[in-house]
């Protein structure tokens, strides 16, 4: 957003009046910078809202008017992590875009920018990013381009995996240990943060930090109790309860706190001991695909049995995010990923479920007697979709 000159002056500054005068440019330049990322991140929920099939696109695409050039990188880097796609950011003035766009393993953004060149004035970037400008009048063009490429190149979409290091037991969390994962530094890339991985420890405590913005979670296993940070997670995207037994990656390292070396967990991803991730993951796809209105897909279709039982555990926790796989991983019963989204959309369109704003749902308490039957989804699927 700014010039990188006072940074540079500030680490070469040896005079402590004028370091702070700097330091306080930098912090007042950072908060600006979290501003304007924040309204940002608020127009997008915004149209996702307006429009849910932009998010079960196979590459999320939005444009918007006057969002800072300099923002749009780090807002995709972020989209990128919660949906587990591409994620592509336009921003537009007086007739011209520029755009960026992060991307994961498996999707090379920077082949399929180049593959719709046609439609920019310039780009640049590698697998994993790109940046480009065009004309305004070209954004719905290169968009479509974009989509279409994805759809011809792959059936299924790449998910964004983590890369586990090391599994390890509680009594080898340890400042001693955290320290001599410092012989490994400096990390960066071609040499990454080693990604330790704890199982089957007992989530013991979720408290969010003061802006809300942050969980710490407190976990248990053998006998010993640790405490971690969870950056950039709120409470109610995450997809646990207290007493959950979870596997936890994370990053360990050695840290100072008021003059005392601390051991420091910072954490990458949870989810549930034994969960089947890789029948989540097609499902995520296949919901996704259904969405689109894609033709070569077998959707199965839940019973009347699979639907009382959402209905049933959404009426037990009162509100809930379909999005996070918290419904699904922690139904009494074994019903797909698919067949749960599909219920959740049932029960909306039958009035048994209410739109309390961002992704939340809850029990519609004025809601009467349906005939399930009648859902014109279930209808749809039945004659149009379902594999017998």
């Amino acid at each position: 957003m700014e010039s990188a000159e006072i940074a540079v002056r500030l680490l070469l500054c040896e005079d402590p009046d004028e370091a702070a005068l700097l330091a306080d440019q930098m912090e007042n330049c950072n908060l600006e910078r979290r501003r304007m990322e924040q309204i940002v991140t608020q127009d997008i929920n915004a149209c996702v809202a307006d429009d849910p099939l932009a998010a079960a696109k196979r590459l999320l695409i939005l444009c918007g008017e006057g969002w800072h050039g300099g923002i749009i990188g780090i807002v995709c880097s972020k989209l990128m992590d919660r949906l587990g796609k591409p994620v592509i950011l336009i921003t537009h003035s007086e007739g011209v875009a520029k755009g960026s766009g992060r991307s994961m393993e498996g999707f090379s953004l920077v082949n399929a920018v180049s593959a719709c060149s046609e439609h920019l004035t310039r780009y640049g970037g590698h697998t994993m990013a790109t940046g480009f400008s065009l004309q305004e009048e070209n954004v719905e063009a290169f968009t479509e381009a974009m989509q279409c490429y994805a759809t011809a190149h792959f059936r299924q979409m790449p998910m964004p995996t983590l890369k586990i290091d090391c599994a390890v037991k509680a009594n080898q969390l340890t400042l001693d240990c955290a320290q001599s994962l410092s012989v490994l530094e400096p990390f960066g890339a071609g040499n990454e943060t080693p990604v330790l991985v704890l199982l089957n420890a007992r989530l013991e405590k979720i408290i969010p930090t003061v802006d809300q913005k942050h969980l710490r979670l407190k976990f248990a296993k053998d006998d010993k109790c640790f405490c971690g940070i969870y950056f950039c997670m709120n409470r109610e995207r995450l997809p646990f309860f207290e007493g959950d037994f979870v596997d936890i990656a994370f990053h360990l390292s050695a840290g100072d706190y008021m003059g005392e070396k601390k051991m420091n967990i910072k954490i990458k991803d949870i989810r549930l001991a034994g969960f089947d991730q890789s029948s989540y993951v097609k499902g995520r796809m296949l919901y996704e695909a259904y969405l689109r209105k894609e033709s070569g897909w077998s959707f199965p279709v839940p019973t009347r049995e699979d639907i009382g039982e959402v209905y049933r555990f959404i009426r037990s926790h009162g509100t809930i995010n379909p999005e996070n796989e918290l419904l699904y991983s922690h139904l009494p019963c074994d019903i797909e990923y698919f067949k749960v989204r599909i219920a959740v959309d049932i029960l909306l369109e039958m009035g048994l479920l209410v739109n309390m704003g961002e992704g939340s749902l809850s029990i519609n308490i004025t809601a009467g007697r349906v005939d399930i039957q009648s859902s014109a989804i279930l209808k749809e699927l039945v004659h149009s979709y379902a594999s017998r």
